[in-house]
């Protein structure tokens, strides 16, 4: 798989995981990977499909690229009918604490300045 991916950093969810807009653009093998679980996501039933070692870079404010290895879930919509496929499309995709903890990332929230941003921390290594 090859693509950029824009994501939001949810510091509630344990787990990563990636739309099934992605995963079909993606052309991810949802029949040959079986789901590990059920979860309610944007107001509708997903089954995660998990996606291990999936490497993913990250490019910084300088233009850098830091890579990781890290295991993912992609979400795929439980109703198959057109109505649930179609709500599932704007199911966003979501960087979970699991990503934080593999990267070495802090996500740090500046109120006064109304900015996020992704923090490296430099005792942990980058590829």
């Amino acid at each position: 798989m090859f693509g950029f991916i824009e994501a939001f950093v949810d510091t509630g969810s344990p787990e990563t995981i990636f739309s099934e807009k992605e995963g079909l653009r993606f052309h991810f093998p949802y029949k040959r990977i079986r789901p590990v679980n059920t979860i309610g996501l944007g107001g509708g039933s997903v089954s995660l499909h998990p996606c291990r070692n999936l490497r993913v870079r990250v490019k910084d404010l300088n233009n850098r690229f830091h890579e990781f290895e890290i295991d993912v879930y992609f979400s795929r919509s439980v109703s198959r009918t057109q109505r649930s496929i179609a709500e599932a499309q704007g199911v966003p995709n979501i960087l979970g604490v699991d990503f934080l903890k593999a990267t070495g990332f802090g996500f740090v929230y500046n109120a006064r300045e109304r900015v996020a941003l992704l923090v490296k921390d430099k005792s942990r290594p980058t590829n």
